[in-house]
């Protein structure tokens, strides 16, 4: 993939490095947070990031009250991190935010009381710190009703089948 970026920019940029987060989000393997990551601490652009330690960060900041991973609740947060990034100094800021996903807003155990931020915080300020972000809702398992007629001829022998190699219970014998 690397070899594919750098000939893409060989060819399609002159050898530049694309200077813009949309730009750099065309490049093969690198999406919107990644980019913005890259144009803000490497070049001093001013662009938002949504990596999951700022997506964390935010969701509980917001008190965001659906799954983070939603399309809605992704753009809701897109939306704040735009807002909240500053013009000035966006490296500091985005390293930042980074950071304080990564080491005081975690996943479990948050540590709300050294956060710098905590008095704008809507999660802490409603004591859900811990209910947020909301988890992924668990994909619905499908009921499948089976039968297998179970055949014992009169030496108490069991007819048994193997299934097919693919699949599940793949190469298994089944009644």
């Amino acid at each position: 993939n690397l070899h594919k970026t750098a000939q893409l920019v060989c060819d399609s940029y002159a050898g530049e490095f694309p200077r813009s987060a949309e730009t750099l989000a065309t490049l093969p393997g690198i999406g919107p947070s990644t980019a913005g990551a890259i144009a803000s601490l490497s070049m001093g652009l001013r662009a938002p990031i949504l990596d999951g330690n700022v997506k964390r960060v935010l969701a509980r900041y917001s008190a965001e009250a659906d799954y983070p991973g939603a399309s809605q609740a992704t753009k809701r947060l897109w939306q704040l991190s735009e807002l909240l990034t500053p013009q000035h100094e966006v490296a500091q800021y985005t390293q930042a935010m980074m950071d304080l996903g990564a080491t005081l807003c975690t996943r479990k155990q948050p540590a709300c009381e050294r956060c710098p931020v905590q008095s704008g915080c809507l999660a802490y300020q409603r004591n859900q710190q811990h209910l947020l972000p909301t988890p992924r809702p668990r994909k619905e398992l499908p009921v499948k009703r089976v039968v297998m007629p179970m055949l014992i001829n009169p030496e108490n022998a069991m007819l048994l089948q193997q299934r097919p190699s693919e699949g599940i219970w793949g190469g298994l014998w089944s009644l």
